[in-house]
């Protein structure tokens, strides 16, 4: 399996490569730690900036686009 940087797609999952951010988000813990691996539930690309915010199966907390990569086979 390999990863590619792009928007995911409802169903596929994502491996978070990025922490950047989270600390100014007020949550005490990183929701969404480097090398977890999530399954997307909810992409948003309208009005949202980045476009490519996902919302996963397990976490009431977005992903931006640049904190993921999508898994492909």
């Amino acid at each position: 399996m390999k990863t590619v940087k792009r928007i995911a797609n409802v169903g596929e999952t994502v491996k978070i490569v990025s922490d950047k951010g989270w600390q100014q988000s007020g949550l005490w813990k990183n929701p969404h730690p480097i090398g977890s691996e999530w399954v997307v539930k909810k992409v948003l690309t309208d009005n949202c900036v980045p476009a490519g915010m996902v919302f996963v199966e397990g976490s009431k907390h977005g992903i931006s686009p640049l904190l993921y990569e999508v898994i492909e086979d």
